[in-house]
């Protein structure tokens, strides 16, 4: 039932003191300074490359429907066409959101709404035994009872659902040390002098205009869900606005990178072959999809 599951649903300024032109003994060598973010939503991070990105998402969906629908009409059984979903958030939008609203189009036009949301799933359907055993290789009513055979034909372990997961290897992606690179990354951010740095001049940036904020997160908490307002829209404007003038993004992104990239380099060996699978992923996707 798990291969089921998995079918269904397919993150510049420390510099040295000077006295009289002299550096302190204990200053520590400038880092360079951080380039300002033109667009967000075209802002990486390290552990994305051993990630599928928003297209790879949607052509895996695909292949992974032609895959199940091919290998249930195998058994005479029709696939539930209901089940395939899209990815539910860009990763674009995510990475875009971790520093907060950072584009001021979209602020100008809906505040914090989350106009990018995907489309929401069709309403799910019941499944007849005869998809649920071929699908996920378990009887209706029963489910730890695997089921082997079906209508005279040996049935794949887990169903066609187990068979797609195994041809693309997912059980072999690290996922939890992903998920660990790119949590220490995002929690990095609040904890850097720098980010600090930037996040009290946002605050002073702020203040001039009319608005009392300690840090750029705490806008979206107010009117997340409280539906868009003129003030919202002004309040949400002068954020952006004011995240650009003191690069509070590139600057946040520049520790989130720095903080990814150390995890990655001392875990290189266990990425491996995540990111090998991730090129056979791609690979597997275009051989479905081409037939």
């Amino acid at each position: 039932m798990a291969a089921l599951a998995g079918a269904v649903t397919a993150l510049g300024l420390v510099g040295c003191a000077a006295v009289d032109g002299r550096k302190e003994p204990d200053a520590q060598p400038a880092r360079p300074s951080v380039p300002a973010v033109p667009d967000p939503g075209s802002l990486r991070l390290p552990v994305d490359r051993y990630l599928l990105d928003d297209r790879q998402l949607i052509l895996r969906a695909k292949a992974g429907q032609r895959f199940l629908s091919r290998c249930m009409r195998g058994f005479g059984v029709d696939f539930p066409e209901h089940l395939t979903s899209q990815p539910a958030r860009p990763r674009a939008a995510h990475v875009e959101r971790r520093y907060g609203l950072a584009d001021l189009r979209r602020a100008e036009r809906t505040g914090y709404d989350l106009d990018d949301r995907a489309t929401p799933p069709k309403p799910s359907a019941t499944l007849t035994s005869d998809q649920l055993t071929v699908l996920g290789g378990s009887a209706k009513g029963a489910a730890h009872r695997t089921v082997k055979t079906f209508r005279g034909k040996s049935l794949p372990e887990g169903g066609c659902a187990g068979e797609l997961s195994r041809l693309f290897r997912d059980a072999h992606v690290d996922n939890k040390l992903l998920q660990r690179i790119d949590l220490a990354g995002f929690s990095s951010i609040s904890r850097d002098a720098r980010v600090k740095n930037a996040h009290a001049a946002w605050s002073a940036c702020m203040k001039r205009r009319g608005f009392s904020y300690a840090e750029p997160l705490e806008p979206a908490k107010r009117f997340i869900g409280a539906g868009t307002s003129p003030g919202e829209v002004a309040t949400a404007t002068a954020d952006v606005t004011c995240k650009q003038a003191t690069n509070t993004v590139g600057i946040a992104h520049s520790v989130d990178v720095e903080t990814q990239t150390a995890m990655i380099n001392q875990n290189l060996g266990r990425l491996e072959e995540t990111g090998e699978i991730k090129k056979a992923q791609l690979e597997i996707i275009d051989r479905i999809l081409a037939r």
